[in-house]
């Protein structure tokens, strides 16, 4: 027996046995679990919620109207659930293992389905089998020209990140047991040598297990008394410790690198996860560019392709997802802001009404266009004239220098007083 071997046996310890108990490594495994789940899905719930605040609107003839395809996309798309629900469920099944998402129309509802087989095809239409919502089978087969089919890549981002995390999930447990081990009491058990060299295996492993009972019961009360008996004597090394060196910084730190893979992988500012208040805004614009706008087109041209068709899309029918309502409107601070897009023309009195959440004013003259009279074609400014059909005012230097005034004064002809 070597020596190595023959300490390991007086401690209990079987050789080759691992740094962890199987009951340590069955504790971390749900936790590191959880870790995966709760990076990616709060990625995925903050797309959800992002492209919810979103206004599906209803384009006529590039105007926008209300009507029941409006009040589908942004009231109630079906008898149970709202819209918010609704393209929560499309987010989660695009962003899930299947990496795509159909939604088809069932007795004049749309509703997204659990879970289809489809039969991919390069010419003609695809079709789509096996559709259930809730349990529910649904009659098919679908054509593709008759769902809607999301689809962002042709592989699954659920599926890479968790081929990434199964890289990294062993370093966040490690980490999470060498935590709980540093904490852990520890002590040193002085035997007899006399009575354990007489001692068989048989003897010394049945020792060490109803030695390893009682600390174990010692250890895990709150008050308690360790019999000892002739020959044993225990030292505890744990000491006073107050553990203000000891934190879980670490551990965080790499349970936020798991949220920051995702959020990068996803499109979304790792800020906007993470709760980083500095820098906000660059963190949503970022998140705007590299994540809503190209989802949101995705699916506002899936829907005008299949629900509106061609002719109608070039005549100005469609729906179009405005994304302008995701950012907080400072109604006073940007009171400047609002006053240029109502005299410049760009927005209506309702227009700005709108972007502001606010109720609109149900008169005629709050849908039309103003433009104040600072705002005037090049070639009237070429000409120099007026309305009146006068010449424009000229600029001369005021008397005694200075820079030159706006004031309008007659120009005297020759010889005049």
């Amino acid at each position: 027996m070597h020596l190595i071997d023959w300490f390991r046996m007086k401690l209990g310890v079987q050789p080759g046995a691992a740094a962890f108990s199987q009951e340590e490594e069955e504790m971390a495994a749900p936790a590191v679990e959880a870790v995966r789940e709760l990076a990616y899905l709060s990625c995925v719930d903050s797309i959800a919620r992002l492209v919810s605040k979103c206004e599906f609107q209803t384009m006529r003839a590039g105007r926008p109207v209300r009507g029941a395809e409006w009040y589908a996309w942004n009231v109630a798309p079906n008898r149970n659930q709202n819209a918010a629900q609704f393209l929560a469920k499309l987010i989660h099944s695009l962003y899930g293992p299947q990496g795509a998402a159909l939604v088809v129309e069932a007795s004049g509802q749309l509703l997204v389905a659990d879970s289809w087989c489809v039969d991919e095809r390069a010419v003609t239409d695809s079709v789509f089998t096996g559709v259930t919502v809730d349990g529910l089978a649904l009659p098919g087969p679908y054509p593709a020209r008759d769902v809607l089919y999301f689809r962002l890549s042709p592989g699954s981002m659920r599926r890479a990140t968790n081929r990434l995390f199964d890289t990294y999930g062993p370093l966040i447990a490690y980490g999470a047991r060498t935590y709980q081990a540093s904490r852990a009491r520890k002590g040193v058990l002085k035997l007899s040598t006399e009575q354990n060299a007489r001692a068989t295996r048989e003897d010394a492993q049945r020792q060490n297990a109803i030695l390893q009972d009682k600390f174990k019961r010692f250890f895990g009360a709150g008050d308690a008394v360790l019999p000892l008996y002739n020959g044993q004597e225990y030292q505890d090394l744990s000491g006073s410790r107050t553990y203000s060196q000891e934190t879980t910084r670490d551990l965080r730190a790499m349970i936020d690198d798991v949220a920051t893979f995702d959020a990068r992988a996803l499109g979304l500012a790792p800020a906007l996860l993470l709760g980083d208040v500095a820098g906000i805004e660059q963190a949503v614009q970022y998140t705007l560019t590299a994540c809503i706008d190209p989802l949101t087109r995705m699916i506002e041209a899936e829907i005008n392709r299949k629900r509106y068709g061609r002719e109608a899309v070039l005549r100005g029918d469609g729906v179009h997802i405005d994304t302008s309502t995701l950012l907080h409107a400072d109604l006073l601070g940007g009171a400047a802001s609002v006053e240029k897009l109502v005299s410049s023309g760009v927005f209506s009195v309702n227009d700005v009404l709108r972007k502001l959440g606010e109720p609109t004013i149900p008169a005629p003259w709050a849908d039309e266009h103003f433009v104040t009279k600072n705002f005037a074609a090049v070639q009237e400014y070429l000409k120099g004239g007026r309305e009146d059909g006068n010449p424009a005012p000229e600029r001369v230097p005021p008397e005694g220098g200075g820079r030159a005034g706006d004031r309008s004064v007659q120009r005297r002809g020759p010889g005049g007083h």
